[in-house]
């Protein structure tokens, strides 16, 4: 992806390129506001912090009012993470046993300091009006977003451990040699990758003649993320699970939890530009443009003839054009009508509704043994457009009925997701979770729990033959 979004960026510079001799300006720009990851996380408050860009750029002329702005810049980015009091973050984890249990993490006083550096290269349209010493102007386009260098840095006044173990329906609270227990004043920094991103991004302001060749240029500006940029798994817990010594936790943020939305960058504040180079003013522009008396030894009489042969043209060409209208046309008078849809086939319908088992505990990724079935349930319904199917997603009884609900819901929308990536139209499908209320076999073993922790495809419509 990253590759791809410097290409993309080299092939615009490229293509403005053939108007880089008759640049008019170059400049050096100076952003700064509130900058960030901006999501959504229950409990807790997330906030952009004070970020800055500081960049080169230039501008080459498109028309008189009308340029292009590319260049290159550094930009500084930085979110703030504040968990209600209490908040609980669930994961599951195993044990040095092997043992499968319910990991609960709860804080006090936790914050969480997001930080990265990122290059940018802006690709932006400018429309600017007329005026000799004040102009207003807008900037429209985009900027390619190669972030580096991450980090996570959080706090908290006590960070408490405790353990779900469901097969014995024990929660262990208070076993710090087996990771389990409170730390106070707890203090952990990691790093992190983030994915390049694109934004929609837009400036606008005044600049002001300076001197004939320097402009200065001040506004505002905002950017908007179009993509995700959380790279990695992201159903991890809040913090590490330490086997032998709770003290020895690590963070490991709450954008690697299954709680988080996809951060995507925002940014808005103040901007100043200031440029080097002259513009041509609007009379040169008009004088460039009068149109000149030129001398010519034609003979007077020429445009006479050019003009009565015109005419000629003229009027055979509409001669044609009436005598093609006039012709009959041989347009069939009917049309083969096509077949008759088939009606899907008690097969296919066991294909389609073929329970799909999620082997690991909380998984929500699609095994790759899983992706074959898949295809084939896409072409069957590739080719019934008449059917919509109801997507479930199950698990088995280990958790909380609040996590069992978000793990099924996740399962459905994967297989949904992926059927669509196929061609299946994502107004056909219906997807849903049951959670752990609908077992398949009784809970009474990992392999049933195994079986258990599933999606079902069930048709809606039509009957089969």
């Amino acid at each position: 992806m990253k590759y791809k979004y410097i290409k993309i960026s080299a092939w615009l510079f490229f293509l403005a390129s053939p108007f880089a001799a008759s640049a008019q300006e170059f400049g050096v720009e100076l952003n700064g506001g509130l900058q960030g990851l901006k999501y959504t996380l229950p409990t807790s408050n997330v906030r952009l912090q004070p970020g800055a860009s500081l960049g080169v750029n230039y501008t080459f002329p498109l028309a008189s009012k009308w340029g292009l702005l590319t260049g290159i810049s550094g930009s500084y980015y930085a979110t703030k993470v504040t968990l209600r009091d209490g908040a609980v973050f669930s994961s599951y984890q195993v044990d040095t046993e092997g043992s499968a249990f319910q990991y609960n993490v709860s804080t006090i006083g936790y914050k969480e300091d997001q930080r990265f550096w990122a290059v940018g290269i802006p690709v932006m349209l400018q429309y600017h009006t007329d005026g000799e010493k004040t102009q207003w102007y807008i900037d429209a386009g985009t900027r390619i977003i190669f972030p580096f260098n991450a980090t996570i840095k959080t706090k908290s006044a006590q960070i408490t451990t405790t353990g779900y173990y469901p097969d014995f329906n024990v929660e262990v609270h208070d076993l710090p040699q087996h990771g389990f227990g409170s730390v106070n004043n707890w203090q952990s920094a990691t790093k992190t990758s983030l994915k390049p991103t694109a934004t929609l991004s837009a400036a606008t302001g005044l600049s002001f003649r300076l001197s004939p060749v320097l402009r200065l240029y001040t506004g505002i500006y905002v950017d908007y993320g179009l993509t995700n940029m959380r790279k990695g798994a992201h159903n991890q817990p809040l913090v590490s699970y330490e086997s032998t010594n709770v003290n020895a936790i690590k963070t490991s943020s709450v954008l690697s939890t299954g709680y988080a939305s996809n951060p995507k960058l925002t940014g808005f504040g103040v901007q100043v530009r200031l440029t080097f180079g002259k513009r041509k003013s609007k009379d040169a522009d008009t004088e460039a443009n009068k149109p000149q008396a030129v001398t010519t030894d034609v003979p007077a009489t020429q445009p006479q003839k050019t003009t009565q042969e015109e005419d000629k043209k003229v009027e055979t060409t509409e001669q044609q054009v009436e005598t093609t209208q006039n012709q009959p046309t041989n347009t069939p008078s009917n049309t083969t009508p096509s077949p008759s849809q088939k009606t899907i086939t008690n097969k296919e319908k066991q294909v389609v509704e073929e329970p799909m088992e999620f082997d690991e505990l909380g998984q929500t990724e699609i095994p790759e043994s899983m992706k074959s079935h898949l295809d084939s349930v896409a072409a069957i319904l590739l080719a019934h457009p008449e059917l919509s199917v109801s997507i479930v997603g199950h698990t088995c009884d280990l958790g909380t009925e609040e996590v069992n609900l978000r793990v099924g819901k996740k399962r459905a929308t994967l297989v949904a997701n992926y059927l669509a990536q196929k061609g299946v139209a994502r107004n056909r499908m219906n997807v849903d979770s049951a959670g752990e209320s609908q077992p398949l076999v009784p809970n009474t073993s990992e392999q049933n729990r195994r079986k258990n922790r599933r999606v079902e495809i069930e048709i809606e419509s039509p009957e089969t033959k």
